[in-house]
């Protein structure tokens, strides 16, 4: 019987995930998925780093809405996510409706 691989490259950790190989790059440049790099600066992935990665993005969700996994949770203090996005920030409308600079 053939042993598995422990270390995958980026392809072979995506189809594993069942995601793209863009997603799993961006995941991995953020910090959420580990990752180990070959003398050649390839990227390889250990199997169970991916299962552990898989496991926290399955944690359950709290009554007010915010995760405890991958993506954050820090809807602010008061559990009011309505007057700020996922990263905290308020939305541009909320400052005036104006993207630009105001000098």
């Amino acid at each position: 019987m053939e042993a598995r691989a422990r270390f995958l490259n980026v392809g072979q950790a995506a189809a594993y995930l069942g995601v793209s190989a863009a997603s799993l790059r961006t995941w991995s440049n953020r910090g959420l998925v580990a990752t180990y790099r070959t003398p050649g600066g390839q990227r390889r992935y250990d199997r169970a780093d991916l299962d552990a990665f898989m496991r926290s993005m399955r944690e359950p969700v709290s009554a007010n809405g915010a995760s405890n996994g991958a993506n954050g949770g820090d809807a602010g203090a008061s559990g009011d996510s309505s007057e700020k996005d996922n990263r905290g920030r308020e939305p541009v409308a909320a400052h005036g409706g104006s993207a630009r600079k105001q000098g």
